[in-house]
């Protein structure tokens, strides 16, 4: 992939953190393997020691948000 768009990427990611915004486990692959195309290995630990795996994920059914464990 272009250099260019995963340094936007990360950009993105970046602002997300500034704002509080928590990213969720497919997001954080995302931005492991961007960090690692751009060359900077050693960020997987960093991130998943900042944000750890959720234990509940959240489904909208029947108009009704409901709270789910997550399974690991």
């Amino acid at each position: 992939t272009n250099v260019l768009i995963v340094c936007m990427f990360l950009k993105v990611f970046e602002q997300m953190e500034n704002h509080g915004v928590k990213p969720d486990k497919d997001i954080l692959t995302m931005v492991v393997e961007a960090y690692k195309e751009v060359g900077i290995l050693g960020k997987e630990n960093e991130l998943m020691g900042k944000y750890p795996p959720a234990r509940w994920k959240y489904y909208k059914s029947e108009g009704r948000k409901r709270k789910v464990p997550v399974s690991q």
